[in-house]
């Protein structure tokens, strides 16, 4: 509903009553995230694997803020930290993590990442469109625009994707 700021207050109290519970503190990670909170992010996200350390958002809400904090480093020493507590792989953890090799022009390493991420939940929303950014940045356009495509199709309404589609068209 776009209210962010009464979500994350929703479920700092739901912490406060109940603080075994990990999806509260998991969603107040996502939540700060997208208010640009990182710091309070990676505290959500750390705090919830104190509680549950096999808790794959929570580690993919850790990798997305260190990413977003230009801490890449320490992002992908999450990811393995990820990979080796998960007993399956993580999507998430290899959509979060193929955002830093993104930014960092890493693109083959970035390429795979995200083709993983699909292997394991095909569905997952917004993968191909990076996986479409990914194609475009090597020089391979009519792939990208077939990825973008896709995308939109399962999402037509998805306002991110429809932006990375006009910035390609552009």
């Amino acid at each position: 509903a776009g209210r962010d700021l009464e979500a994350l207050a929703s479920y700092e109290r739901a912490v406060e009553l109940m603080d075994e519970l990990v999806d509260p503190m998991v969603a107040a990670a996502a939540v700060c995230n997208r208010l640009g909170r990182h710091h309070h992010a990676l505290q959500w996200a750390e705090q919830a694997l104190g509680h549950e350390s096999t808790h794959e958002l929570a580690y993919a809400h850790r990798i997305d803020a260190l990413v977003r904090l230009g801490e890449h480093d320490e992002a992908e020493a999450v990811f393995y930290m990820a990979e080796h507590a998960l007993a399956e792989p993580s999507a998430h953890c290899y959509a979060a993590i193929a955002e830093s090799l993104y930014e960092r022009s890493d693109y083959d390493r970035a390429g795979w990442c995200l083709k993983e991420a699909l292997r394991v939940e095909p569905q997952m929303p917004r993968v191909r469109a990076r996986l479409a950014a990914v194609l475009a940045a090597t020089g391979k356009p009519q792939r990208a625009l077939q990825m973008y495509l896709r995308d939109l199709r399962d999402d037509p309404g998805n306002i991110d994707t429809l932006l990375d589609y006009g910035e390609f068209l552009i």
